[in-house]
């Protein structure tokens, strides 16, 4: 049973309002502690402002701590040893591709370098599935904005965000782990051979292909709208809306 308990709070506090070039001066604040059934648990908080010293103008920014949890398919998807291709082990044969010093991050042996056997149908084992014991992912976004009223029924929003999420559950293909270890030193611990140096021979040879905590991401632009509405006598009413983003960069 996946269950998750939870304790959360938030506050809104009016600082200022009617005041000169406070015609709103506004903080906010809040937070979450999340503790889940599979021993992880996760703070996520905020806290924001808003400011207008007109009331045709406002000026707003927020800073918030997110969390997100693995999921039940990403947590307990049944894992098990399967078959995936691959023209070759470039750590064997009996002149390897790749060097020793390459094959040793692999788990190769000084006594198994150019003497593992190769698997003859260019097939190997990997770990496929979930993994109960992912971290949840964890966000850190910034926004500032300004909201502009210049006329009746019209109204311009414009926010600038940047966004970094760490911790992204994903999984690599065992070929890439495998290619990445031997040329950047990167996954390497996620490759397991057995007692023969082979990625295929015995069930303890195998690449580690299940959802794991591998990747970040960094995202930024400004978001952009602007709403218009004017009333018909007698007709209801007649609305414009424009809504979009510019993508400043995303990062994976």
């Amino acid at each position: 049973q996946y269950t998750v308990k939870e304790v959360f709070g938030e506050v809104r506090v009016p600082v200022l309002e009617g005041k000169p070039f406070a015609d709103l001066l506004s903080l906010s604040a809040s937070y979450r502690y999340s503790d889940y059934s599979t021993g992880k648990t996760t703070d996520s908080y905020g806290v924001g402002m808003e400011w207008a010293p007109v009331k045709m103008a406002k000026f707003r920014g927020s800073y918030q701590r997110a969390a997100r949890a693995a999921n039940v398919v990403e947590l307990f998807t049944p894992a098990g040893v399967g078959l995936y291709d691959n023209d070759a082990d470039p750590c064997a044969g009996a002149n390897p591709t790749a060097t020793l010093e390459q094959c040793a991050r692999t788990g190769v042996t000084a006594a198994q370098y150019g003497n593992i056997i190769d698997s003859p149908a260019g097939q190997y084992n990997a770990l496929f599935g979930g993994n109960p014991n992912l971290d949840p992912e964890e966000a850190d976004s910034f926004t500032l904005g300004l909201v502009l009223e210049p006329m009746k029924n019209l109204s311009i929003t414009m926010d600038a965000f940047q966004i970094e999420v760490n911790d992204v559950i994903s999984s690599v293909p065992a070929t890439t782990t495998l290619s990445m270890c031997i040329e950047s030193n990167q996954f390497c611990d996620l490759i397991h051979r057995d007692s023969i140096g082979t990625l295929w021979a015995q069930d303890s040879a195998f690449i580690e292909a299940n959802n794991q905590n591998l990747a970040s991401r960094k995202t930024s632009g400004v978001d952009l709208g602007v709403n218009y509405g004017y009333k018909l006598a007698g007709l209801g009413h007649l609305g414009f809306s424009l809504m979009g983003t510019y993508l400043h960069e995303f990062k994976s």
